[in-house]
């Protein structure tokens, strides 16, 4: 476990301040019919890393893909900052290029997630993001281009799948014998409903890397564990509160 981790029984996490490693995802495919009346499309993904509204480092981009659609790359990006210079208004801007033109090259769609949810835990796993087509990736706070699509737009099979990447994330609770079930029963009915129902939005797949605990955002350059200064001759000291700065669990653990 690393040096900033939470050590309780009940509750183990990691701080972002100490993870001194890059940044790691895989773009995994774009799963819609992104047709702009071209029989050949040659499409790759630009990822980019935004801070505060700014870039922040160098993009990235997966190899071009022309087998689709879908067009899957399945490609692990890894980014040269690392996770302890995020900040918490920290996002993913994903631009989807189409060359097939032969020109600089058409923008397909964007999509932009967030990195820390409302809680400041770091997201992790399956994310299917919204992709605004004919939009770049916009990593300004606010995005113009929210990777959630809104519920009331959602079709029944969206939903269903917005609660399997919720349960592949840990957000759900697992037992076994039920999810056996549960599990049997949304294939079928997704299998029943794919036929006659599509997708409301484009959107494009990614999966963010995971670590054994989750991940509480904390700055860098904050020292809480330097020696409390003391003087003798004042009766007031002052000491600094070895938890300061950590996360609370009884209000992070759900």
């Amino acid at each position: 476990m690393a040096s900033g981790a939470c050590r309780h029984d009940e509750c183990r996490c990691f701080l972002s301040c100490d993870l001194d490693v890059p940044i790691k995802f895989h773009v995994v495919e774009a799963d819609y019919n992104l047709s702009t009346g071209r029989k050949h499309q040659e499409l790759f993904v630009e990822c980019k890393l935004y801070m505060n509204g700014v870039p922040f480092g160098l993009p990235a981009k997966t190899r071009l893909q022309d087998s689709g659609p879908p067009y899957c790359w399945n490609q692990l990006i890894t980014l040269t900052t690392k996770y302890k210079d995020l900040i918490s208004f920290s996002q993913l801007a994903f631009t989807v290029w189409d060359v097939s033109s032969g020109k600089d090259g058409d923008i397909v769609g964007g999509a932009t997630i967030s990195l820390f949810n409302s809680k400041m835990q770091l997201k992790t796993g399956r994310w299917k993001l919204r992709l605004w087509l004919k939009k770049e990736g916009d990593g300004s706070v606010p995005t113009s281009i929210p990777s959630k699509i809104p519920k009331n737009e959602r079709s029944e099979i969206e939903r269903l799948e917005g609660l399997i990447n919720k349960y592949e994330r840990g957000k759900i609770q697992h037992i076994d014998w039920l999810d056996r079930l549960t599990c049997s029963a949304l294939e079928k009915a997704m299998k029943k409903k794919s036929g006659r129902i599509v997708n409301l939005y484009p959107s494009l797949i990614v999966e963010l890397y995971s670590f054994d605990h989750k991940v509480i955002f904390q700055e860098s350059g904050a020292n809480f564990y330097g020696p409390a200064p003391v003087s003798l001759l004042n009766e007031l000291v002052i000491i600094w509160d070895p938890e300061l700065g950590r996360t609370n669990p009884s209000e992070h653990k759900h």
